[in-house]
């Protein structure tokens, strides 16, 4: 275990008590990243002001990167339902896109397991294991079904606006996905709605002040309101 767990592993502890978990399931392994040298000039939503460029402290790192893993995991482990509209430049009709998370990963769990963590140049990077309970294990399972449809997509998201920013990129990567997705199976519908799960850990890369992410998705379609036709 690297030697800077030591941030991780009492942020874990000190968050609450685990639960049980049965020792067989199986595990979700993804390596996670925060930025200690935020990029020049940084923009603070809350004040509405640029902030000098400072270096972060790792155990504030250490924190967004435990919330950024919970936030993966339960996308994972639980996913989200979704609402889809297309865009329809005839019809004036903007895209529009909303995820709503089923379930969340408490944060604070014995089951999410630090591997290593280590200084990378001016990120604080880790490796974290969470351990499956038999339900989520069984949940996982079904959606690995070859009959649900899977997508990959590709977002951006704003550095400048910091973990915001992360989540734009992941959510506009998810849009892109199912967007992606639903193009071969359904003619340019009115609206879908559904559900959909993070199949693999997104990845994230940064360049010139924006967030990159990649994700692949399973998702299915709850309900499909087409136009009318008159």
């Amino acid at each position: 275990m690297g030697r800077h767990s030591r941030w991780l592993a009492p942020l874990l502890l000190a968050a609450g008590a685990g639960s049980s978990f049965a020792l067989s399931a199986p595990n979700i392994d993804a390596v996670f990243w925060a930025h200690l040298d935020p990029p020049s000039g940084s923009f603070d939503r809350e004040s509405a002001l640029t902030v000098p460029a400072t270096a972060v402290p790792i155990e504030d790192a250490a924190r967004r990167l435990l919330e950024r893993a919970r936030v993966i995991f339960s996308a994972m482990v639980y996913g989200h339902r979704f609402r889809y509209v297309p865009a329809d430049a005839r019809r004036r009709v903007a895209e529009q896109f909303e995820l709503t998370p089923v379930a969340e990963v408490p944060f604070g769990q014995q089951r999410l397991a630090v591997i290593d963590a280590y200084r990378d140049g001016d990120r604080f990077v880790s490796r974290l294991r969470l351990q499956l309970q038999p339900a989520e294990r069984a949940h996982r399972d079904a959606w690995g079904s070859n009959a649900v449809s899977h997508g990959t997509g590709r977002g951006d998201g704003n550095r400048f606006h910091g973990e915001d920013g992360r989540q734009e990129a992941l959510e506009d990567a998810i849009r892109d996905a199912v967007r992606r997705a639903l193009r071969d199976q359904i003619t340019k519908p009115r609206e879908v709605t559904g559900q959909l799960l993070l199949w693999a850990p997104p990845t994230t890369t940064t360049d010139a002040g924006r967030f990159h992410t990649t994700t692949t998705i399973k998702l299915v379609v709850d309900r499909v309101v087409p136009y009318r036709v008159y």
